[in-house]
């Protein structure tokens, strides 16, 4: 999978992490449609989540392909990688 596959990406933050901050600049910096989840408020759904993809920490950076097929990037450094090889 790379970058030219994914029609956008979804970012799950909390808003006092600076790798998810990270993230965004990054993804905002590339230009990339992406859209950015809050999660500071559901701790049940975030905690839901990680272990639906299969993270333990934040960001989850999610990759959703025009087919609408959700594809686990990772984290922050994860993200650095997928859009490097690309």
């Amino acid at each position: 999978m790379t970058d030219n596959e994914i029609e956008r990406y979804q970012v799950l933050v909390l808003l006092d992490c600076p790798y998810c901050k990270a993230a965004v600049d990054l993804l905002k910096q590339q230009n990339k449609r992406f859209c950015t989840v809050i999660m500071d408020t559901d701790q049940p759904l975030l905690n839901f989540l990680k272990q639906k993809y299969n993270w333990k920490t934040v960001p989850i950076v999610v990759g959703i392909t025009k087919e609408s097929e959700e594809i686990v990037i990772g984290g922050f450094t994860d993200l650095q990688k997928f859009l490097e090889k690309s």
